[in-house]
């Protein structure tokens, strides 16, 4: 079947391709690399009306050099060509007649790919990347749309210090320099600066961002904190997906794919299918407009949760009706559908509005979160915005939506009721007092507004709106005839629910010996705000935590405790006493009834229990707590050998506070003897006020050893009573004494509740905030030009430590990141003959990983991937590509919770008109 799809694909982009017909218009020519004569592709070329500069065109150049910028008014026309890796061209003046084609050819001269990389995210001003303050990677067009994949995600497979791992056909977890988790917002993602994330959940869900790989200009990819520039929750960094304008690129480019995945027994799953189109165009003389949409849809790797199936098992043995029984329901298929458009306007000399707007959809597709997975089905992201870049002032907003659709949750098939939204508003401007000095200050305002109609956020549905607001200053002195940038930043953010403004500064130090080379010294500050889920969940995640329904379901009924997931109120939690001993809430008893833990107070609950059983003790007298102790244990979800860990007192849970990254790093970016580009980061980060979520409400329970010392006298003289002798029956007592002792000594007989627990006998689980680790880490990537044609590139990340065991008494910390992982690449590019290849061995060195609910040991693997182009001659503009991920099909598991995924193969065809 794949091989009947490939072939249809091919069929239909070689009739496009036919019937695509030439167009006469303005301006046409070749850009090629001025030492070599090899054509250069993704070169923006700029035109600029002489007369009315507020008439603007553009296009990029195709795998050929060429491009064709059409429609033109007749005039004189002022050009520019840049590409990154290239020096600009020097402006040219064209001249256009009606009914003419212009001639421009363009040869520029090669530099190093890093050091003019051109970014706007590390300073949110436009720079070359040697210059930026930060550790920066720049993706440019060709990099993108060389490679075909089914998200942005997999583009920065490979890149040091990014740590990304597979979940499934197209589910990935991204973070930079460590500390991933499940359902993770870690890293700042960004489509043209607004922001990707879903709005109150904070997570980067790749299937849900609607840019096509034909609509990315570049990706702009900063390592390190970033807060101080972008406000909360930049700590480890910002992604920015920067798209083509259709005021500089117009036509149409058509992408279909199909391929195939494979399991452990290297038999084919698919088909893997993929489809997108962009076409940009011009209305008019200054208005530009683009909309392109994508489909994709395969079947994914197959994954067995236990826990789910034993959920299942248990609710079908209850009388669930499997059919309709959501839990443990997990469907193979992943689809996910998109669009997005865009409208450019040239208002005058310096001023430029957009207005853009997207769609896009996961129609089916299994995602991990903190509480185990979710079943999406029709979960949607929409967002609507308009930014106007007026000289150096920037003033842009945008909304955000999200739907989750009849998404639900596998281990306890609850909906998950998502319709968030967020208003971002920000306002920039730069000014310069010399050619030494300038400043860039500006503002953010976000208001996140949660709406999960209670099943999310239950009794804090109507209170659990989120405004931030934070203003910053960068200033930017140029020292020793501009060989030393000094950068001052500050950032000050405030937050309805944190207790205290949050100041976020930045100082960085760049060293310009020439202009290949740049040393850099930096000190960032950054945080990471409580997640809605942290301040405000208020969510049943299982039902009879204890299992009480093995023994009956009328006893489970009866008897049965919940465990719930809650954020934390701005009181925080405390737990009240009463003469010296914690009060605890019992189903036993009367669950509204608050009682102290005390063995007075849990003696007749074990009678009952023990009566239940058929066993009565009623007649022996209640012990005192020297006789048989009462204690607390919290309840290890983790540990099935030893679940309960006896504790001396429960812990008060304070406020929230944000989690605070502070990072001194040394850089160095620089080319070498014109053929060896080199970048290398060492940086030592100091990381406080976790976030983790833990049982936190203990549970009141009996000594089981010494009640059964206890019984057994007064069990034995009852047997003696009956004429039975001692010998015999002191041995039936032990016997029954010690079946009592385990029985009441493994029963939890009620919890210890916080005053403003939503329900007093239920296992509360909530975060809290904790520890402080340092981490020293180094990221080093490097390329080597072998000739024009070969190439290769390495890259290797080190983290100091990823696994900190008992941080402040609240359980382990995982970055869940390797300590080591790096790539080796070899290239080659034949544009003669319209040829090129790519492979890549990746290797990732094993990690313990705890995550939410996860936890568990993920071995090391390494992995070979190809890629491999061909033009095909005589058909303009038609691109084929095969990449396979994982070649050799090395069957592994990169994240708890997720399939072993295998080999990935797509066949792509590309047709641009």
């Amino acid at each position: 079947m794949t091989t009947s799809l490939t072939t249809i694909t091919l069929l239909g982009l070689i009739l496009l391709s036919i019937s695509a017909q030439a167009q006469t218009g303005a301006v046409t020519g070749t850009v090629t690399d001025a030492a070599t004569g090899v054509p250069l592709s993704g070169a923006t070329v700029r035109l600029v009306n002489e007369q009315d500069t507020t008439q603007l065109r553009g296009a990029y150049t195709t795998p050929q050099g060429k491009f064709a910028v059409r429609q033109l008014p007749d005039g004189r026309w002022r050009a520019t060509v840049t590409v990154i890796g290239y020096r600009p061209m020097p402006p040219q003046t064209v001249t256009v007649q009606s009914g003419q084609t212009a001639t421009l050819n363009a040869t520029l001269q090669e530099e190093s790919l890093m050091l003019n990389g051109i970014t706007v995210t590390a300073s949110r001003k436009v720079e070359k990347a040697l210059e930026a303050p930060a550790s920066v990677t720049v993706l440019n067009t060709e990099a993108i749309t060389s490679t075909p994949t089914l998200t942005h995600v997999e583009h920065l497979r490979g890149v040091a210090g990014v740590d990304i791992a597979q979940k499934g056909v197209a589910q990935f977890e991204m973070v930079t320099r460590g500390f991933s988790n499940v359902f993770s917002g870690q890293l700042l993602t960004l489509v043209d600066g607004r922001n990707a994330g879903l709005p109150s959940l904070r997570a980067n869900v790749p299937t849900l961002v609607p840019t096509t790989n034909s609509d990315m200009e570049r990706m702009e990819l900063v390592r390190g904190p970033g807060s101080a520039l972008y406000g909360p929750n930049a700590s480890a960094g910002v992604l920015n997906i920067i798209t083509k304008s259709p005021l500089a690129s117009q036509g149409t480019t058509v992408e279909l794919a199909s391929g195939f995945i494979s399991d452990t027994a290297s038999a084919a799953i698919g088909p893997v299918m993929q489809a997108a189109i962009r076409h940009a165009g011009v209305i008019g003389d200054n208005v530009g407009y683009k909309i392109s949409g994508q489909y994709s849809g395969s079947e994914d790797w197959s994954f067995s949760d236990p826990v789910e199936t034993e959920a299942r098992a248990s609710a079908i043995a209850a009388g669930s009706l499997a059919d309709t029984l959501k839990i443990g329901k997990r469907e193979k298929n992943v689809e996910r559908f998109g669009l997005d458009g865009r409208v450019d306007m040239v208002l005058n000399d310096n001023a430029t509005l957009s207005l853009n707007g997207g769609y896009n959809q996961l129609i089916n597709g299994v995602e991990l979160t903190d509480v185990g997975a979710a079943q999406g089905k029709g979960w949607s992201f929409a967002h609507a915005g308009a930014r106007l870049n007026w000289g150096e002032l920037l003033v842009q907003g945008f909304l955000n939506k999200s739907d989750a659709g009849q998404t639900y949750l596998l281990r306890s098939g609850n909906a998950i009721v998502d319709r968030s939204q967020q208003i971002v508003g920000r306002v920039q401007h730069s000014t310069t007092l010399s050619d030494q000095l300038g400043f860039t200050y500006g503002g953010d305002l976000f208001l996140t507004q949660p709406e999960t109609e209670g099943t999310l956020t239950g009794r804090n549905e109507d209170d659990d709106n989120i405004t931030e607001f934070g203003a910053y200053l960068q200033t930017e002195a140029h020292l020793l005839e501009n060989k030393l940038d000094l950068l001052l930043t500050g950032r000050l953010d405030l937050n309805n629910r944190l207790e205290d403004p949050v100041f976020s500064p930045r100082a960085a130090l760049i060293y310009k010996p020439d202009n290949n080379q740049s040393v850099r010294l930096t000190f960032n500050t950054a945080y990471n705000t409580p997640t809605t889920n942290d301040l405000f969940l208020d969510l049943v995640f299982q039902r009879d935590v204890f299992g009480f329904g093995a023994i009956s379901p009328e006893f489970g009924t009866a008897y049965g405790v919940d465990l719930r997931t809650v954020g934390v109120p701005e009181t925080g939690f405390t737990f009240n006493q009463s003469n010296g001993a914690y009060l605890m809430n019992s189903k036993f008893a009367d669950p509204s009834q608050a009682i102290p833990v005390s063995t007075e107070a849990l003696w007749p609950i074990a009678v009952g229990v023990l009566a239940a059983q058929g066993v009565d003790i009623s007649a022996i007298p209640a012990p005192t707590e020297e006789q048989v102790h009462s204690f607390m244990a919290l309840l290890d979800p983790n540990d099935a050998q030893n679940p309960f860990k006896p504790i001396a007192a429960p812990t008060n849970i304070q406020r929230l506070k944000p989690t605070t990254t502070q990072t001194i790093e040394v850089g160095y970016k620089g080319a070498i003897a014109d053929r060896l580009e080199l970048a290398v980061d060492l940086y030592r980060s100091q990381i406080e006020n976790f976030t983790a979520t833990q049982i936190i409400t203990p549970n009141a329970f009996l000594n089981g050893a010494e009640l059964a010392a206890y019984v057994q006298p007064f069990i034995s003289g009852g047997l003696q009573q009956q004429g039975i002798p001692q010998p015999v029956a002191d041995s039936i007592a032990t016997a029954q004494a010690a079946m009592m002792g385990e029985t009441v000594g493994a029963l939890p007989m009620g919890t210890i509740s916080p005053t403003n627990s939503p329900d007093p006998t239920a296992l509360i689980a909530a975060p809290r905030n904790y520890g402080q680790v340092s981490v020293t880490g180094v990221d080093l990537a490097a390329n080597y030009r072998i000739n024009d044609q070969w190439g290769i590139g390495a890259t290797y990340s080190f983290l100091s430590d990823n696994y900190f065991e008992n941080l402040d008494g609240a359980g382990d910390l995982s970055l869940n990141a390797p300590k080591n992982k790096g790539s080796l690449a070899l290239r080659y590019s034949n544009s003669s003959v319209g040829f090129r290849a790519e492979g890549r061995y990746r290797y990732t060195e094993g990690f313990r990983m705890k995550s939410g609910v996860y936890e568990g040991d993920i071995p090391s693997y390494g992995l070979v991937d190809l890629t491999l182009g061909y033009r095909i001659a005589g058909l303009k503009n038609l691109d084929l590509t095969l990449t396979a991920q994982n070649l050799l099909n090395k069957v592994h598991q990169e994240f708890m919770g997720a399939p072993a995924v295998g080999r990935s193969v797509l066949v792509r065809g590309s047709l641009s008109f």
